[in-house]
């Protein structure tokens, strides 16, 4: 898994609060959507579903995290 990332998201408004390029920190999914992956992303996060897939050649999967277990950091 040397090729695997992660990214979180806050699904209120689609900001991305984590990822590896520090450049997308901050922005949101639409904002990004050059990115044919994130554009991906947006959409099935928009429709509501979290499953498993494929987008884009990649192997995307979900977990919604509570909350609650988030600090919040502003």
């Amino acid at each position: 898994m040397e090729d695997a990332a992660a990214f979180l998201v806050d699904t209120s408004d689609n900001r991305i609060l984590s990822h590896r390029s520090s450049a997308l920190v901050g922005s949101t999914l639409e904002s990004a959507a050059s990115d044919p992956l994130m554009q991906s992303v947006a959409e099935k996060l928009d429709a509501g579903d979290l499953e498993t897939t494929i987008l884009n050649g990649y192997q995307v999967s979900f977990e919604q995290v509570d909350a609650s277990n988030v600090r919040d950091y502003e």
